[in-house]
């Protein structure tokens, strides 16, 4: 199972991206089936969902910190810490 923690906001190949209060992903997946959980730091998740392409999710309501995007696909697991 693979794994990716990317520590550097600049880094081009991030997982993601927020705009407009909504995280957008920026994935390409392999699997329609393609699944994401937003979870705080302390591994509560808070949202989850299939994904599709050019999906966006609409955090406007969480609070403002960190958080770990989770995208599962294709039995690969990747995640990013997001500022919200």
């Amino acid at each position: 199972m693979g794994t990716n923690l990317d520590k550097d906001p600049n880094n081009s190949n991030r997982l993601t991206h927020i705009e407009n209060n909504c995280i957008v992903v920026d994935y390409p997946f392999q699997n329609e089936g393609a699944m994401n959980d937003l979870c705080d730091l302390s591994g509560s998740i808070l949202i989850s969902g299939k994904l599709i392409e050019s999906t966006s999710i609409d955090v406007a309501t969480l609070p403002k910190g960190v958080y770990v995007f989770y995208i599962i696909d294709s039995g690969n697991v990747r995640k990013e810490r997001i500022q919200v």
